[in-house]
């Protein structure tokens, strides 16, 4: 499973390129939907975003959040929103490829509903658990598995999700039983490994760096093909001695 992928995306573009002698875009403040609860990595990306599209572009952009079935909830809205260029949603691999694909009609079509105005930012997600948590590599956390039937267990950020996807690969792929904890948002998700309600998760790295830092959570292994830079505790799941069948989409 590749590293997270978020795409700056707009209803449509058509009123940017028809002429109009009455007025000049933008005249007025710009929406930006993140269909995520706030403080995930996709809210805080957007929320990076946020002054500096509006100092370029001379009006303040408002940030809405609008979480709800793994990102279709504030998807959707953006969909049905007026194709002015005013309301702008972020996209991720999760909104834009998780969810469609399992969901049979989640209100909005990937590719015609949304322009694409210009790629954000690549991810990478990591397996982490708590700092007291006996594994301290993938290898030792599947022997734990396989010895300890029924007792591990692990956070998503809700059904679906590409937390929940990530983790449920490395179940199939190892041949181990771990119970799904959905929560809310990327941030209780992180909380439940912290307070060790639960004993991994896959959370995206760019939130866990000064946690990891600090020893607060360990990391064991990323999703990357290479070590992550900032993060010297975490392997790449190939040399963990993790199983891989592709190169380009399978968690490496």
């Amino acid at each position: 499973m590749g590293g997270l992928r978020l795409v700056l995306s707009v209803v449509a573009l058509t009123v940017l390129t028809q002429p109009s002698a009455a007025q000049q875009f933008p005249v007025k403040p710009i929406t930006m939907v993140v269909p995520y609860a706030p403080g995930g990595n996709v809210d805080v990306t957007a929320r990076v975003l946020q002054a500096a599209i509006g100092d370029a572009l001379g009006q303040p952009v408002v940030i809405e959040n609008r979480p709800g079935a793994g990102g279709a909830t504030g998807t959707k809205s953006v969909a049905g929103a007026e194709p002015d260029g005013y309301t702008l949603a972020i996209g991720t691999s999760a909104t834009l490829g998780v969810v469609p694909a399992l969901v049979k009609n989640p209100g909005y079509d990937p590719l015609k509903s949304f322009a694409p105005v210009a790629k954000i930012a690549d991810s990478t997600t990591i397996l982490i658990v708590p700092p007291n948590f006996s594994p301290n590599s993938i290898r030792e956390l599947i022997a734990y598995a396989k010895a300890n039937p029924g007792k591990l267990s692990y956070a998503s950020a809700g059904a679906g999700n590409q937390t929940h996807l990530a983790a449920e690969l490395l179940k199939a792929r190892a041949g181990i039983d771990a119970v799904h904890v959905p929560y809310k948002s990327g941030a209780e998700m992180v909380t439940a490994v912290l307070s060790e309600q639960v004993q991994m998760s896959f959370p995206d790295v760019s939130i866990l760096l000064a946690l990891i830092q600090e020893r607060k959570v360990k990391a064991l292994a990323v999703t990357s093909a290479a070590r992550h830079p900032h993060c010297r505790t975490s392997r790449p799941w190939r040399r963990a001695g993790y199983p891989t069948t592709s190169r380009r989409s399978g968690p490496e």
